[in-house]
Order: C-alpha cells, then structure tokens, then sequence
C-alpha cells in the first residue's frame, strides 16, 4: 500500500504499514548528519532485530502535515518491488492514530477522518455513513488486533497493511490442516534483511463476526519472540491486504474498532445460514 508523500522537501511514496508503530525513514535517503545513533532496534514477525538511527524530520501526506515529527531510520532498499520509484520509508500507526483509516481497495484509496475527543469522525458530511459491522478491536503495542475464527479454531490476528499474505504460528497448523491447500513456497522478507522460507497454503473458511471471507495466502511462521518484545496480548498471526481487500473497512485506534461495510452489490456469505445474500 503506498501512498504518495513528500519528505523534508523530496518527493516519493510510503508504505502504508500499520505494523510498524511510527514513522521509519528509509536509510538511502536520509543517511546525514541530522540521523543520529541510538540504542534504538526494530523487530520484525520472526524476531529478528535490527539498529535503527533517530530523527526530526517534516513531511507531507496530501493535506496531512507533521512537523518535528520523530521518526527511525534504517535501510529499507530490500523491501522495494521495483526500481522505478523512491521508498522514502515506512508510515506506521501512531501517524494516523487521531483519524479513522478507511481501507478502499475498489478505488485505491485510503481515506483519514480526524477525530474528536471521543473518538467520532468530525466531519458532518460523513456521519450518516455507519458501518455495517462493528468489532472490537484490541492493541498489541501499536499492532491492531481483532479475532476470527477458521472452523472451531479462534485466532486472535494482528492488522498489518504493510503485509500482503497472513502469517499464522505453526502450533495452529494441526488444528487448520483441514481448512487448508498447499499453494506452492514463499520467500518472506521484513524490516530486517533475514529471509524466511515457507510453504505457501490457501485458508478456506475464515469467519469474521457473521461474514466468511473468500481463501487467503498464508503460510506459517514462529511469532515467540515478536510475542515476547511487544508488549500486550499473545498473538496467533497477522492478516494482510489479501484480507483486508475484500470489504470496504476501517480501523478507529481511539474507539478500538474495527469497522466493515457491504455493498449493495456485494454477494455475501453469511455464517449462519451459508447462502448467498445479496445486501
């Protein structure tokens, strides 16, 4: 998910990434005195730990501006799928936690609506606009979570929108083998330049509230050690875009919740009944 951005005066793209807590300045461009040594590390899913440099820096994303806004600084050129476009870095969840974030994969769109005290869109023009569906939705650290279930199986997933397939532990694997089709391998890749190797499956029948999702990606990985360094509840994996893109959603970090909405001409599988509902 990249979003176009100006930073400290050069223009390129961040990744939209809810799975990192704060701004992370991609180290390629912002490698000068103003980036200073600390003791500071970063942490990806499979626990591997990387040093991160410091600094104050001001940036543009449409009409959000930061100013003094802290950010991390370590390399990041490994996570970029093409040449042909600047990774300025890694915009994470404390950027965006006094809006309401609306996913809108249908126009790619990502949508912030500031919010009041309490937690509630400001703007008048959009309030009629409820959701649908209504979850709770807990914090792992910064790592938004909520749960699903996979038959008799309850997960409690994190959100990352900096991750395109689900990751799930491997003490899981037993009780989901019967939900899942070998999908060929996968090479994963994070913040720290380790690469993992994994078997690549696709989950059948993923339940959320009353809705079941089409098949995801996902393959499994040992979550111990981001469990241990972050702080809150244990989670059993992450879901990513492939999830993610499948209803028009939204995370409120201040009301904790998780908002869905269905389209009028959106086929709908309801758990309860399982048959096509067209809302």
């Amino acid at each position: 998910m990249l979003i176009k951005a100006v930073v400290e005066g050069r223009e390129g793209f961040l990744i939209f990434d809810t799975g990192a807590p704060f701004l992370i300045l991609n180290e390629f461009y912002f490698d000068d005195k103003k980036s200073r040594s600390t003791n500071r590390t970063a942490v990806d899913y499979n626990g591997h730990l990387k040093s991160v440099k410091a600094r104050t820096t001001s940036l543009t994303i449409g009409t959000l501006q930061c100013n003094n806004e802290h950010a991390s600084v370590t390399d990041l050129q490994h996570l970029k799928v093409a040449q042909d476009f600047p990774l300025l870095g890694l915009a994470g969840t404390q950027l965006f936690d006094q809006y309401e974030m609306i996913f809108d994969f249908l126009r790619s769109e990502i949508l912030l609506f500031e919010l009041d005290r309490s937690g509630n869109i400001e703007d008048l023009s959009y309030s009629g606009n409820e959701p649908d569906i209504v979850l709770p939705l807990g914090l792992k650290g910064h790592v938004p979570y909520f749960e699903i279930s996979v038959g008799d199986t309850k997960l409690k997933m994190g959100l990352d929108t900096g991750a395109e397939i689900a990751l799930i532990h491997p003490k899981h694997k037993k009780a989901l083998q019967n939900h899942l089709m070998p999908y060929g391998a996968i090479n994963i890749i994070g913040v720290s330049k380790t690469r993992g190797h994994g078997k690549l499956s696709r989950l059948f029948n993923v339940k959320c509230s009353f809705l079941l999702f089409k098949a995801i990606c996902v393959t499994f990985s040992d979550f111990s050690d981001f469990n241990a360094k972050v702080p809150g509840i244990e989670l059993d994996g992450i879901l990513g875009t492939e999830f993610l893109c499948q209803f028009l959603m939204a995370v409120n970090t201040q009301k904790k919740e998780l908002h869905i909405w269905l389209s009028e001409k959106q086929e709908v599988l309801v758990v309860n009944d399982i048959k096509n509902n067209s809302k």
